[in-house]
């Protein structure tokens, strides 16, 4: 018999952070990409291309987050990381209104 598990959505939307996070943010996706390398010196094993290239999206969110940290302020929290650029967009023309009122 099959059973059914009902996943409650995660909730989206951001959490704020300062350089100290955004710094630890840019040394996790450094040891992403490090090891997403070496994993593509395994040439013996075609599966291992699968999991270099989640190494290699995972140092991306990661440095992603690590801009926003030291840039913004905040970074995207939730499953949809496409939302992050709606979140940069709206503190973009937050410091744009500041900048113009200033």
């Amino acid at each position: 018999m099959e059973s059914k598990v009902s996943r409650m959505p995660k909730k989206s939307g951001t959490a704020p952070c300062g350089s100290a996070e955004g710094r630890a943010r840019f040394r996790t996706a450094q040891a992403y990409l490090e090891v997403a390398k070496s994993v593509l010196d395994e040439r013996d094993r075609d599966e291992y291309l699968n999991v270099a290239a989640g190494l290699a999206v995972l140092s991306g969110i990661a440095a992603s987050d690590a801009i926003c940290c030291i840039r913004l302020g905040c970074r995207h929290r939730g499953d949809d990381h496409r939302s992050v650029l709606s979140c940069c967009a709206l503190r973009h023309q937050t410091a744009l209104n500041r900048r113009r009122r200033s």
